[in-house]
């Protein structure tokens, strides 16, 4: 038996810059300020500065409570080897609480992209599950269950799972599972409180202004934009499907390859579709049509960046893990591989096709998935001492063409080295000293960083860490 109760708050306060519409637009009525010139009147400056915003903007809570349990036994047991289960079951109650200032609620902060509301959202979860084990031959064992999920006001869900496991020989190893997935939006996915923003400076709407017009505020405009949570979700569904292999076919090395595949559907896009997706063309624009809101004379009133359930997702590959250990005086050498290479990462489009979202810098939800990707470590290891350094490593992809001449372009590929040396030969202590990325390099530019991610410009924040090398120390007591 398991009793959880978990709770996370968040507040935001402002401390200046945030005018309040209702004390600046008279101030600016009177031209006491003129904030397209030099203000040196002290009066004038302290009338502003009175006109600020200062203090909570709002504050929210969400909150767990969780009461479950389960049970497990051995039913039988056979020749092969024993029958086993476990059963199951959870009750959950969820709360989200979202309270802004009473300015944003009526939309008086300059700033905060229009008012926001109160938000106060409750819902039960009921969980079971059945499992049982098998021993079908002495080398093979199966692995049968089943789960059931019901979310208040999204619904109920039956979720099956099998997996076997053959073991001929101590140097080979083979497994295998099948199962469905199913993911309820979350209260805040919901529930979130909608807010307006607006698109990048000079966007273009490509169905108004198919040809640009210096004159035609459709070729160059902030559209107007709704962002937040969207009570018509639903949920994701999955179904996910493994192949794997373990060969350790000389001493202290082993090799672990795990295939699988995993189908998508209804997927949760916070934030929904990238408006740069949207209008990024006529037909992209008349593809989407779902996502903006014109008036009667076609002109854009809004464009929907609310949650959304985008489409359906394919996406293939296989994890390899090499494991390789030479003894040597004292120690051992020791070598390990962590990868992964993606087969496919494709996305259906509404009209039924397919686009690859693999190797591609497009202003696509997900951000970037490159085919390849890998940490590399090598290192010395004795009863007290562990030295080793680390490479992580991704390969190059092909970026978006540049807004200046068109032209596409590659970023390069993007590996960092990681240092560390550990002493544990102090009873009872252990001491450590490392540092990332110790050749301090900076991530590689991208075009496409300028459309994907939220005016951070010059790199893409999913592929490149921008915190350069970083020294640490840590020092660890364990009672005995």
């Amino acid at each position: 038996m398991s009793l959880l109760y978990s709770q996370v708050k968040v507040h935001e306060d402002l401390e200046s810059g945030f005018p309040l519409y209702s004390k600046i637009m008279p101030l600016l009525d009177t031209g006491t300020i003129n904030p397209f010139g030099a203000t040196t009147d002290p009066s004038a400056l302290a009338a502003a500065k009175a006109a600020e915003f200062v203090g909570q903007s709002f504050n929210s809570k969400t909150s767990l409570t969780s009461l479950g349990g389960n049970a497990s036994r051995q039913l039988a047991n056979f020749s092969t080897g024993p029958l086993s289960a476990a059963v199951g079951a959870e009750v959950r109650r969820e709360t989200f609480n979202y309270s802004p200032a009473e300015a944003i609620q009526t939309g008086d902060i300059a700033g905060q992209g229009g008012n926001q509301l109160p938000e106060d959202a409750k819902r039960n979860v009921y969980s079971a599950y059945v499992e049982a084990n098998a021993y079908l031959l002495s080398s093979l064992d199966m692995d049968a269950a089943v789960r059931y999920d019901n979310y208040q006001r999204v619904g109920s869900t039956i979720n099956p799972k099998v997996s076997f496991r053959w073991q001929p020989s101590q140097w080979f190893l083979l497994r295998a599972s099948a199962g469905t997935g199913f993911r309820a939006p979350s209260l805040s996915d919901l529930y979130a409180s909608q807010s307006l923003s607006v698109t990048a400076n000079g966007t273009r709407d490509p169905i108004k202004c198919p040809t640009f017009d210096p004159n035609n505020p459709a070729c160059s405009f902030q559209f107007t934009t709704v962002l937040g949570g969207n009570p018509n979700l639903q949920p994701e569904k999955s179904k996910t499907f493994t192949l794997g292999t373990v060969l350790s076919p000389v001493k202290n090395l082993t090799l672990d390859l795990d295939a699988y595949w995993i189908y998508l559907r209804n997927e949760i896009a916070v934030g929904g579709l990238p408006t740069s997706t949207i209008l990024q063309n006529a037909q992209t624009a008349t593809e989407f049509a779902s996502f903006i809101t014109r008036d009667a004379d076609g002109n854009i009133v809004t464009i929907s960046q609310t949650n959304a359930n985008l489409f359906k997702t394919y996406l293939s590959g296989i994890d390899v893990n090499l494991r390789y250990a030479v003894p040597i005086g004292p120690g051992q050498i020791f070598t390990l591989l962590d990868g992964s290479y993606n087969y496919k990462y494709s996305r259906q489009n509404s009209d039924g096709t397919w686009t690859s979202q693999l190797d591609f810098g497009l202003p696509t939800v997900g951000g970037i998935h490159v085919r390849w990707r890998h940490t590399f470590t090598i290192g010395y290891q004795t009863p007290d001492w562990a030295v080793s350094a680390t490479q992580h490593y991704q390969k190059r992809y092909h970026d978006s063409a540049s807004s200046v001449t068109g032209i596409f372009r590659d970023v390069s590929p993007y590996d960092t080295f990681d240092l560390q040396a550990t002493y544990s030969g102090l009873h009872s202590f252990q001491f450590t000293l490392g540092a990332t990325n110790v050749f301090n390099r900076k991530p590689p530019y991208a075009n496409y960083a300028s459309s994907a991610n939220n005016f951070i410009g010059g790199y893409d924040i999913e592929y490149g860490d921008p915190r350069g090398r970083f020294v640490y120390g840590t020092v660890s007591y364990t009672l005995h």
